[in-house]
């Protein structure tokens, strides 16, 4: 028995309680002012997110919860913006970005909106250069939520992977928003361990996949 305890104490430790790699994924902690959100705003908590241009956290209509990020029209003093967050990177590890949308029938000029999945060198506290990257690029938003997918495979030399969502020479009415961003990586694989053998536990196959934790 003490060699099935063992075991199981192993799986919980390797299996996360969420699969989602982003904080503050829904937009529903505050940064420094209500239009903020944190882990999404340079500085708060750390320098690995950040917004630009109109971009801005409104309670508008959230796909969960009660706030959402948005990229407003050119009425808000800019036709441009963007939301951005990285983590850590896994070189070899498919990562899967994702996110609902939503566009106000006044919105116009989708000619350059989407999101991206980017990979960057540095060290272990900052990122460096950006080495490669994938783009959804997507015009078909409208006033119904919609989910959009990007994926890629981190390079060897990644060791930070950033989720993007941009908008720019956007019209100027109407604003894109946003929520419950996900970002997954590819699960790793278990091994079985069926029974003990004379030398002790004798692994024998795969079990299934699991993820690691953050």
């Amino acid at each position: 028995m003490k060699y099935i305890a063992a075991v199981v104490a192993v799986l919980a430790a390797v299996v996360p309680a969420e699969a989602n790699l982003l904080s503050n994924p829904g937009f529903e902690q505050e940064g420094t002012w209500s239009g903020r959100a944190e882990w999404w705003e340079w500085g708060n908590p750390d320098t690995h997110g950040a917004i630009w241009g109109n971009a801005t956290r409104e309670s508008w209509r959230a796909h969960s919860g009660s706030w959402e990020g948005t990229i407003r029209g050119a009425w808000s003093g800019s036709d441009y913006g963007g939301w951005w967050q990285e983590k850590r990177a896994t070189p070899g590890v498919t990562y899967t970005f994702s996110a609902w949308f939503w566009a106000d029938s006044t919105w116009t000029n989708q000619q350059d909106q989407g999101m991206k999945i980017e990979f960057f060198d540095g060290t272990e506290e900052a990122s460096g250069q950006m080495i490669y990257a994938v783009t959804n690029a997507f015009s078909d938003i409208g006033e119904a939520w919609v989910q959009k997918t990007v994926q890629a495979v981190a390079p060897t030399n990644a060791v930070w992977v950033r989720v993007v969502i941009y908008a720019s020479g956007v019209g100027q009415d109407g604003a894109l928003q946003f929520d419950d961003l996900v970002l997954e990586e590819e699960p790793g694989t278990l091994i079985l361990i069926s029974r003990l053998g004379a030398g002790g536990l004798l692994c024998v196959g795969v079990l299934g996949r699991v993820r690691r934790r953050k």
